[in-house]
């Protein structure tokens, strides 16, 4: 109870012992300062002096209770602190409670909106799609509820259109009418941002406008047209290409032709006549016809303003001019002056002279229009030119002076027989040294079959072509028996020579005729895969006979002296390759790349490509047929070439890609073996070919060949293709 007292006396004793420090400090400062300020007497006032009192008597009375109600103050003053300390944790949670949250304050954003106008209707499509007014809005605009949907409220249309509005995107609003739009019709739209459009937006203009497209037209082609059945008939014919179906009164109305003569201001009237395509998007003016004009002239066509479209348009507001040129009486001209080389009957080539007129004109007139000389070789004005066999003077119409022309021969040119009287182009066969140059008159005496005429003579120089090289084998089999005729005829023009590689193919490497073999079984060129890999190689060349250029020489070729028919020697499939080779050159080891095959040197020119062919030649008396029956198997037949019987005790093998035999048989005396599906093989295991073999003499057949044709003489499955060879 003592302890309980001392601790409720204590706040008083230590406010005394504080009061009693203060006075003290007080008195000590008046004592420290009294030298510099001297005395100071301060009374203190009547409320202090009440206060103290007060004070004195509140301490007082507050120990006195201390000292006889010791746990009824200890009592009072634990209520008052939990009281105390209730109320600051009340305040502190008020002051912290869960507030709500507040709406943000709405921000607005001010968009644009861009406008794109309906396109044309395409009324030339079978199926016409709906037109569209599209307005992009530059921000999100529609409210989300409404993206997708059709739009009842907030767009009024002027004026009033039958319709769909609808959000296909935040961002973008279309309007597809019902019916196509009137062409030509402006529209005027009116957007109620806060029906239409979500709250946030806000649009600083709210009417807008779009225009469906106007009904139009263009000229199409214009042309001054003779009929080629009959010339004296002449018209000038204008198309128009209109946007829409026009309406054909309101456009022949405003149609007005007119013929002006020479350079003659005023203009005739011309009766003229409308052809519509079936949708009437299309016209054709034609005037009536016209007759020769001595100075030519021009037919003028006009379309006034104010034509419509069959459907709901606008009117045209201009007036559109066309003019297509009448040629003149002398409007005759030469098309083309040029000489080619054409295959004629026989072995010989034929040079003929090519001359083309802008009109037809009667053959029989043309005979006596067309002379030719052939020019000197060289310029004999051009003492610098040089003068050697193998130079030729470039000439021009201008270059050729009457010295000159006294040095040229006049040509002998025939007609070739044309296929009617009146033709525009004509052909005349002559002979004359390749790379000179020839003059060509043509009088103006000609008549075309519409009445026109040449102004003047005209003259051409015409180079005289060389004839082009050949070089080829002339058999269409590439099969030569065992025991029949080794000869190969080839037939050469043009070719000081001829080289002929021989390329046996060793029996062991058969498959990869099929497995790298170009797509034309009768090449002999071969894909990724050069054939010296597989081949041993044997060369044949010998002069021909070039004293006339234009003629084919035929040589022979025997062939007994490389294809013995010792059964362990040259028999079998052979790579023939026929080029061009010239006694007088030394000859030179061709280029090869790191792989092996040949190409061009960049000296030679690309003009002179390299002429020769190729051919498969298999040296045996194995005839192979194949057949594949329904159920997949394979029939393989073998007979001789030499006297067509069945071939017995023959060994017939599948060999696949790799070279591996999958399945070997033995020919009966019918000459006859059956495989079963061959589909189970793949991979590197896939067949590709059948081999025979009997007595060292082989034959093969490709397995993706599944033709019933016999195998004869002088033809197999490498069927002969001329080609070109190039080196590479």
């Amino acid at each position: 109870m003592d302890l309980l007292r001392f601790l409720l006396r204590l706040p008083f004793t230590l406010i005394k012992g504080l009061l009693r420090a203060m006075a003290f400090i007080l008195s000590l400062l008046g004592r420290v300062l009294k030298p510099v300020v001297g005395n100071i007497d301060w009374r203190a006032p009547v409320w202090w002096t009440a206060m103290s009192g007060w004070l004195k008597r509140g301490f007082t009375r507050m120990e006195s209770g201390v000292d006889k109600h010791p746990k009824a103050i200890s009592l009072a003053i634990l209520v008052l602190l939990c009281a105390a300390g209730a109320g600051v944790y009340g305040w502190h949670w008020w002051l912290n409670r869960p507030q709500p949250i507040e709406p943000a304050p709405m921000v607005y954003q001010e968009t644009s909106v861009r406008v794109s106008n309906p396109e044309a209707i395409n009324y030339a499509a079978q199926k016409i799609a709906p037109q569209q007014a599209i307005f992009n809005f530059r921000n999100s605009a529609a409210p989300l509820t409404d993206v997708g949907k059709v739009v009842e409220k907030g767009i009024s249309l002027k004026p009033a259109t039958e319709g769909e509005w609808k959000w296909i995107s935040g961002y973008t609003l279309v309007f597809t009418p019902k019916n196509p739009l009137p062409m030509g019709t402006k529209y005027e739209v009116s957007f109620t941002p806060d029906v239409l459009l979500a709250p946030q937006i806000k649009l600083a203009t709210t009417r807008y406008e779009f225009t469906a497209p106007a009904f139009d037209y263009q000229s199409g082609t214009a042309e001054y047209y003779q009929d080629p059945q009959d010339p004296q008939k002449r018209s000038a014919i204008f198309n128009v290409k209109f946007n829409a179906p026009v309406d054909v009164a309101s456009f022949e109305k405003q149609i007005s032709l007119g013929l002006s003569e020479g350079k003659a201001k005023t203009e005739s009237k011309l009766n003229y006549s409308v052809v519509y395509d079936q949708k009437k998007l299309n016209a054709w003016v034609h005037s009536e016809p016209l007759k020769s004009l001595d100075h030519g002239g021009s037919v003028h066509m006009t379309i006034g303003e104010g034509v419509k479209a069959s459907v709901a348009s606008n009117a045209t507001t201009q007036a559109r001019n066309v003019w297509v040129s009448v040629p003149t009486l002398y409007s005759l001209a030469v098309s083309d002056a040029s000489a080619q080389v054409v295959d004629a009957d026989g072995a010989k080539g034929q040079r003929a002279l090519i001359i083309g007129f802008s009109d037809a004109v009667k053959d029989k007139d043309i005979r006596r229009a067309v002379k030719v000389w052939l020019l000197p070789q060289h310029d004999p004005n051009d003492s610098d030119a040089a003068t050697g066999p193998d130079d030729y003077a470039s000439w021009n119409v201008d270059s050729v002076e009457n010295n000159v022309l006294a040095q040229s021969t006049p040509l002998n040119i025939q007609l070739n027989e044309a296929e009617s009287d009146y033709q525009p182009q004509f052909s005349f066969r002559f002979d004359a040294p390749a790379h000179r140059a020839m003059l060509v008159e043509i009088d103006n005496v000609l008549t075309s079959s519409g009445g026109y005429k040449m102004p003047e003579k005209v003259y051409r120089i015409v180079e005289v072509p060389d004839y082009p090289k050949s070089l080829q084998f002339m058999s269409q089999g590439s099969l030569l028996s065992v025991n029949g005729d080794k000869q190969i005829s080839v037939a050469a023009r043009n070719v000081p020579g001829m080289r002929l590689d021989i390329k046996r193919v060793i029996p062991s490497q058969l498959q990869h005729i099929v497995s790298f073999k170009s797509r034309e079984y009768s090449s002999a060129e071969f894909n990724r895969l050069n054939d010296e890999y597989f081949t041993e190689h044997f060369k044949y060349q010998t002069a021909v006979n070039n004293d006339k250029p234009g003629e084919v020489n035929y040589q022979g070729v025997d062939l007994s002296r490389y294809l013995s028919t010792d059964p362990s020697s040259h028999r079998g499939v052979f790579l023939l390759t026929l080029s061009e080779w010239d006694p007088k050159k030394k000859e030179e080891k061709p280029a090869t790349d790191d792989d092996g095959y040949q190409y061009q040197d960049d000296d030679q020119s690309e003009d002179e490509a390299p002429v020769g062919d190729s051919r498969f030649v298999v040296v045996t008396d194995l005839g192979i047929i194949a057949k594949r029956s329904q159920d997949k198997t394979r029939d393989v037949f073998v007979q001789s070439i030499h006297s067509g019987t069945p071939v017995s005790n023959a060994k017939v093998s599948v060999i696949a890609k790799n070279g591996v035999t999958l399945l070997t048989q033995t020919t009966g005396a019918d000459g006859h073996v059956r495989f079963p599906a061959l589909d189970v093989y793949t991979s590197e295991r896939q067949p590709v070919m059948f081999l025979v073999e009997k007595e060292g003499d082989v034959s093969c057949l490709p397995t993706a060949i599944m033709t019933a044709a016999s195998i004869s003489r002088g033809s197999t499955w490498m069927a002969k293709k001329p080609r070109t060879t190039r080196a590479r």
